[in-house]
């Protein structure tokens, strides 16, 4: 009678812990979903906020400067945790402290970066996901986006070379554009104020389309560029999934809702004892292709048959 005391004893204490998590997202709107998504991943594994977890959630908001004051933050609350989109982030929780576990909801080269000696091994205190498997992933998004506008001669990029691990993707940009034949150019934005400046460009210049990589600028600013694409009549291609339901024309990726749910499993074996260390970083395995058919409607473009076939989710 006194062990099965001690084992219903024990078993009490457990389900009275509660948990506490970091989250940072990039802004209040844009990571509802992501947020959601993470919620449904822990959810499966027996977390309930306001029961056994308390999520405690901050935004950058286009501000990356801001990022060491929400690491304190979070920090001086006592999460266990900080769940991160990208390595920016991740290194300020890292410099902010050290032995802090951070989950990365996707990164894009945290090896090179200096978040892990390997993706196997990372070593250290980060550890999650990364965003693609590899660069050829760019090269099924030109051409995807090549039929369907298959008049496309001329591409602006726009993206902000500040962001880790973007740099990378551009030499491949360039390489798969030119075997099809597509001319690109790079219109650089850092900050928010530079959006402006840079439609400007692009209204002189008359490329054929855009294709737009997110970052905490062009992020903050997605209605001011998408409403710029409809009203110059542009199909604007985006790199995620997810800016396609706020007014992109389409975009092939990962599936960044799935990212966000498997990091809860990351958070799952680190509240369980697991060293982030020893976690290996893991690669996507869900792509999808989304089309806003409200915006090609809205720019006067007939999408191809092949393209809505292969849809795996149409945003009408």
């Amino acid at each position: 009678m006194g062990a099965v005391s001690l084992v219903i004893s024990a078993r009490a204490a457990a389900q009275s812990r509660t948990y506490r998590v970091g989250f940072i997202g990039s802004s209040d709107t844009l990571s509802r979903g992501p947020n959601q998504a993470f919620l449904t991943g822990l959810r499966e594994l027996g977390y309930r906020e306001g029961q056994n977890l308390v999520v405690e959630r901050r935004y950058i908001e286009g501000r990356q400067d801001q990022l060491p004051a929400l690491a304190m933050e979070l920090i001086n609350l006592g999460v266990e945790v900080v769940v991160v989109p990208g390595e920016r982030p991740a290194l300020a929780v890292k410099a902010a402290k050290p032995t802090l576990p951070v989950v990365m909801a996707w990164s894009f080269d945290p090896v090179g970066n200096g978040l892990a000696a390997s993706l196997a091994r990372p070593g250290g205190n980060v550890t999650g996901l990364t965003w693609d498997v590899g660069t050829e992933q760019v090269t099924k998004r030109l051409q995807l986006f090549k039929e369907t506008v298959p008049s496309i001669s001329r591409i602006a990029l726009i993206w902000d070379p500040t962001f880790l691990g973007v740099a990378a993707y551009w030499p491949h940009v360039n390489a798969a554009s030119k075997a099809l034949g597509i001319e690109t150019y790079s219109v650089e934005v850092r900050t928010q104020s530079d959006v402006t400046a840079a439609l400007e460009g692009v209204r002189k210049n008359r490329p054929g389309a855009l294709f737009v990589w997110s970052g905490p600028a062009t992020s903050a600013r997605y209605k001011q560029i998408t409403e710029f694409a409809i009203q110059e009549r542009l199909p604007a291609f985006a790199a995620s999934t997810p800016e396609v339901d706020r007014g992109y024309l389409m975009a092939y990726s990962v599936n960044v809702l799935d990212l966000y749910r498997r990091a809860a499993g990351f958070v799952d074996r680190i509240f369980k004892g697991a060293k982030p260390g020893d976690l290996p970083i893991e690669q996507p395995t869900k792509f999808e292709l989304v089309v806003n058919l409200k915006t090609a409607r809205a720019i006067g473009l007939a999408i191809p048959p092949s393209i809505l076939l292969r849809a795996d989710r149409v945003v009408e």
